[in-house]
């Protein structure tokens, strides 16, 4: 089982000239301060910079436009994961560019699918299977303020595309389904639509046998002067349109192609600019006078704080315009792609037609050759067609017969009665130890249930099956285990007592093996150990200017390996 783990996230916004670095000790980092110091936004940070969409986001904090690195381990090894709105760039500890992703489930997802060893795939409902978004891997792992105190596995947006996703996200990461299975499971869908289009292409050729076998006046009625004449008009109307069709996607391609051209030129531009810039900060961070003089125009500048900070938001201004145009020229990248495959089906389209009008024009006489000799070699080319079908969906079916075996045995119901039955002893004495009276143990004995309890011991509640389903992770999960992150227990008006149970609840929960990152007001008092207590003390300003000079020269460095 692989193991993630956070180093350093650092939050960075250009728009208001601030940042902030968080670094996570190896066990327990505890995020404390009053309402509206920013705590929330912090923790919703950390796994929104890995894709993972949080429940709910403060507008403030949207509308700061805020960039973020988390620098993480996997099994020890390093990278860091850079998010700029939809774009993402995954680099490896010596700075190398190993993703760039403007898209979360088309790149993102399959990518940390893979260094995770996430196997998990779900049906959506348009009943296609697929690698889930990165919100399905960090479920277990991450309980939101504003939704993951009413239910569990519900502190990420946008998670009702795959229908049942709890009972699935539930199974496969506490081990009841392991990777195999989900593998099995998407091979065993691939082979099933395989199999209806081997089925629906065997109908069609048996078809075609029986009108080959009908009599010979059936096969050549159209083979009659008049409706050849009827055939071939109906096929100069579809040339035609499909000339006019041709014309459109290739003007369509001609602008996609200008617009690129014009944002290469724009990008280029906009890059040289970068490096004058660049060139004319350090140059006057280097000038010790008050005043500059223009060497080109002899004009006399102020060399201020504000004439260098002007520089510098020029700079980020620049770094913007490049990445944001960049994003658009891939993604016109993508759209000349399709057009010119739309091309290529049109003229593909036409030769079709063009060859049918030839045959139409040049054959007059095919019907009498349909019911004589052609006849007979087009049924036997059929029926032979009609075999290698069916022999081809027996060999489907054959291998369709072997997952389902192998599925059933994976599926052993002694191996999930004996996680179950583990998840349920640890459930019962954390509920105990929560000090949690209210939730009959009946409605908790599977490990897919819904607590379901009121007032102060519902947060309890869940915070007993949170972390039963993580210690049932730890031991049967064949997949990753990754940090618990949870903000805000004290829901519910909790008093005094419990409120201290819950909080040292979790700090007893973070060890060398398991990481825990703590939002909270207070700790009322409970010791944390050798873990690490970040106070964020400035109402509504989590991100500090006095960190933006260093961690902006930080960004940059991502920001070139990714341009």
């Amino acid at each position: 089982m692989k193991s993630l783990r956070f180093k350093e996230l650092r939050l960075l916004s250009r728009l208001e000239g601030k940042a902030r670095r968080v670094a996570f000790h190896p066990r327990l980092t505890v995020i404390a301060g009053k309402n509206d110091t920013g705590k929330s936004s912090l923790i919703k940070s950390i796994y929104w910079s890995f894709g993972a969409e949080p429940a709910v986001i403060h507008p403030r904090w949207k509308s700061a436009n805020v960039v973020s690195a988390m620098t993480f381990s996997v099994d020890g090894e390093e990278y860091t994961i850079v998010r700029f709105r939809r774009s993402f760039a995954v680099l490896n500890s010596t700075g190398d560019l190993l993703l760039r992703a403007n898209s979360v489930t088309r790149e993102l997802a399959p990518f940390l699918a893979e260094l995770l060893d996430f196997g998990l795939v779900l049906t959506n409902r348009e009943n296609v299977a697929t690698i889930p978004p990165p919100a399905y891997a960090f479920l277990p792992f991450y309980v939101d303020q504003d939704a993951g105190w009413q239910n569990a596995f519900a502190s990420f947006g946008s998670l009702a595309q795959f229908p049942n996703f709890r009972t699935d996200v539930t199974h496969y990461h506490t081990g009841i389904r392991p990777n195999e299975f989900y593998r099995l499971k998407a091979r065993q869908r691939e082979l099933e639509l395989q199999v209806e289009d081997a089925q629906a292409e065997r109908k069609a050729l048996q078809s075609a046998v029986d009108k080959v076998n009908e009599t010979a006046d059936s096969l050549g009625l159209e083979t009659q002067t008049g409706q050849f004449e009827e055939a071939i008009g109906l096929l100069l109307t579809e040339l035609a349109a499909l000339r006019d069709k041709r014309r459109q996607a290739a003007s369509d391609l001609d602008g996609l192609i200008a617009r690129r051209t014009v944002l290469d030129h724009e990008i280029a531009i906009a890059k040289r600019a970068l490096e004058e810039l660049d060139k004319d900060y350090k140059w006057v961070g280097k000038v010790d006078e008050d005043q500059i003089i223009c060497p080109t125009c002899g004009t006399v500048h102020e060399n201020s704080f504000l004439s260098r900070f002007a520089i510098i938001d020029d700079r980020e201004s620049c770094r913007d315009f490049i990445l944001t145009t960049t994003q658009e020229y891939e993604r016109l990248g993508r759209d000349i792609a399709t057009a010119r495959k739309v091309v290529a089906d049109v003229e593909r389209d036409l030769t079709k037609v063009a060859e049918a009008l030839s045959v139409r024009r040049g054959d007059v006489q095919l019907g009498e050759v349909l019911q004589s000799e052609g006849r007979r070699v087009a049924g036997e080319i059929l029926v032979q067609r009609v075999r290698d079908f069916n022999q081809s969906i027996a060999d489907l079916n054959d291998s369709l017969t072997s997952i389902a075996e192998r599925l059933k045995a994976i599926s052993d119901k002694s191996k999930r009665q004996e996680i179950e039955q583990y998840y349920f002893t640890r459930m019962s004495a954390n509920l105990t130890r929560l000090n949690v009276k209210t939730v009959p143990l009946s409605t908790v004995e599977k490990i897919d249930c819904k607590v379901r309890d009121t007032g102060s011991d519902q947060p309890r509640a869940l915070l007993a099956y949170d972390f039963a389903v993580l210690d049932t992770i730890r031991r049967y999960s064949t997949s990753f285990i990754a940090p618990m992150v949870i903000d805000s227990p004290i829901q519910q008006d909790q008093d005094d007592q419990n409120a201290r149970s819950m909080l040292e609840f979790i700090a007893e929960k973070a060890t060398s093996n398991e990481q825990v990152v703590l939002g909270t007001v207070s700790m009322h008092g409970v010791d944390i150990g050798d873990g690490s207590l970040i106070e964020l003390t400035e109402e509504l300003s989590l991100l500090r200017a006095a960190d933006f000079e260093e961690i902006n020269g930080e960004f940059n460095v991502f920001f070139d390996a990714v341009t």
